[in-house]
Order: C-alpha cells, then structure tokens, then sequence
C-alpha cells in the first residue's frame, strides 16, 4: 500500500502462538482445530442418571461448511409388575401386600407411577362391601398421598347373593431422592355385613399390574 511521502508498507497479521488459539500460524497456512462431536448410541446411556439421548448426525468430510445436526430423545427408566392377593383371610379395613405388584425406582428423579386392580368382592345380603387399593413407599414406609381408589363396590338386599368384578386405574407422580420400592396394597371393608369373598385377580380375564415411567431428573 502507498504512503504518504510515495514510501510502500507491507502489513502482515500475526497471530499470538499460544496452543489455546483457535487459529494457528503454520508454515502451510492458517490452521483452525477441527470440532468433533459425538453422540451416545441408542441404548448405551453413559450414567445411571442420564434420562435423554443425544444424536449427532455430522456431516461428510468434504461438506463446505460443515453442519452437524444435534437431537435429543428421552429414554425414560421404566418397568412393571404383576400380582395378586386373596384378601378374604385378612380382617376387614386391613391394607394388604398385592403379592409381586411391586417395583423398583432405580434412580433419583420425578415418576409417574399407574396401577390397575381387577377386584372381585362377593356377599350375602344384606351387605354393603368393597375394595379399595393403594401405593405404598416402602423405602420410606409412608403411603404416597392421593393414590388410594376404590375398585368395586357391591350391595345387595336381605336374602340376595351379590358378586362381581371390575377394574380400576391409580396414578400419582412422586420424586424420590434415590432408589425406592413401591408396592400396590388392598383392602376389603364390610361396611355392613360380611364378604364371601374378596381378590385381587391377575388371570388372563384380566391383569391387575404395576408400573412405572421416569419424566424428569
């Protein structure tokens, strides 16, 4: 470039030679760092925390410019369980241990846990009894608030036999601070007369199960 007074100046831009730069001076060129980015195979998590997969799709090697496209999917813990319990034994207003409707929370974090009771109840009237279900944190050895349901109800006159079976569905969000068992309880109450008898059923007419599903950390 001309100056002033007809003098020629050359100006060459330097770059600082610290290995953090982004750019290097090479004796071939201006050197910039490739960026690589990696992503997590479907069904590989990398914790036991982890509750979201990332996808990276990168580019071919000879895109110009390079764009990488990056995505998320939850890949929620889950699980479930069956059972069943006979609570015609039991005294009745006696919450009961649904035998195997339990499951574990594997983690730290907020879930949606459902259930659904088949419930059978039979009497002779007159009568007034039903079932009723709830959850139970064992870990805690507390009741989750909001999650008892009554399943079925039957009422019957003097001299009349009653019974029958019906399917009800409990759900509740819970957060827990790490691993925490859950399990389904029942009960059966006469509230006037007595039962004949009273189930938890798990048959192929219908299942009373369990389950679980991970919806935040």
């Amino acid at each position: 470039m001309a100056g002033k007074c007809g003098q020629t100046f050359r100006i060459e831009p330097r770059i600082a030679g610290s290995t953090c730069q982004a750019i290097q001076e090479t004796a071939a060129g201006l050197l910039v760092p490739a960026v690589e980015v990696d992503g997590i195979a479907a069904g590989a998590p990398v914790g036991t925390e982890r509750s979201v997969e990332i996808d990276v799709a990168a580019p071919a090697a000879t895109d110009c410019p390079q764009v990488w496209t990056i995505g998320g999917r939850l890949s929620a813990p889950t699980g479930s369980a069956t059972g069943a319990v006979d609570l015609q034994p039991t005294a009745s207003g006696t919450w009961t241990p649904v035998t195997g409707a339990q499951i574990v929370l594997p983690e730290a974090g907020r879930y949606l846990i459902e259930a659904d009771a088949r419930a059978r109840i039979s009497a002779f009237g007159p009568a007034n009894v039903f079932i009723s279900t709830r959850l139970f944190n064992v870990t805690a050895g507390t009741v989750i608030p909001a999650s008892a349901t009554l399943v079925f109800q039957t009422i019957t006159d003097a001299g009349q036999n009653a019974t029958g079976n019906q399917t009800a569905t409990t759900g509740v969000f819970l957060t827990v601070a790490g691993p925490t068992t859950v399990r389904l309880e029942a009960m059966r109450v006469n509230s006037v007369g007595t039962s004949t008898a009273a189930d938890i059923l798990n048959d192929a007419a219908g299942a009373t199960r369990i389950r679980f599903v991970k919806v935040a950390d």
